[in-house]
């Protein structure tokens, strides 16, 4: 009995481990998983979710001048996405017909950061922040939407 109890326990421990493991430590950079390169994920309140794709698209999307593009879409108060690509102006678009958001099953946690092609994002509990090398970029809120 015993051994079952020890054995189920050990179990669930490798479980919870692998999970966090996924998720990544706090302030350790998450491997996340992707499907030909692109990355999907979302704040741990599932009210902000991002999309990143590799320059060159993937066989589904090709992102405007051949990317890299980084998609971040805020459902609450108001649905609102915003857009960059490797250079040039953040696009801003409020109640965009599309609404996809929030399912992705890699969440990056509040105080990690995840880095990929010229882009930086860092979760928070007041919400997402998101640079481009350059130093533009954007953050989302519940409380505000602010573009650089």
């Amino acid at each position: 009995m015993h051994r079952i109890i020890a054995a189920a326990g050990l179990a669930a421990a490798a479980l919870v481990g692998a999970c966090g493991a996924l998720a990544g430590a706090p302030g350790a950079a998450p491997k996340f998983s992707d499907r030909e390169g692109q990355i999907e994920f979302a704040t741990p309140s599932g009210n902000i979710g991002c999309v990143y794709t590799p320059a060159g698209g993937t066989s589904w999307f090709k992102p405007a001048g051949g990317g890299p593009e980084l998609s971040c879409d805020r459902v609450k108060p108001a649905y609102v996405t915003v857009r960059m690509g490797p250079s040039g102006a953040v696009q801003r678009s409020d109640n965009p017909g599309e609404q996809p958001c929030c399912g992705a099953q890699n969440v990056l946690a509040y105080g990690q950061a995840w880095t990929a092609g010229p882009f930086t994002c860092v979760s928070a509990e007041t919400g997402l922040t998101c640079k481009r090398d350059d130093g533009r970029g954007f953050s989302l809120s519940k409380k505000a939407v602010k573009v650089d």
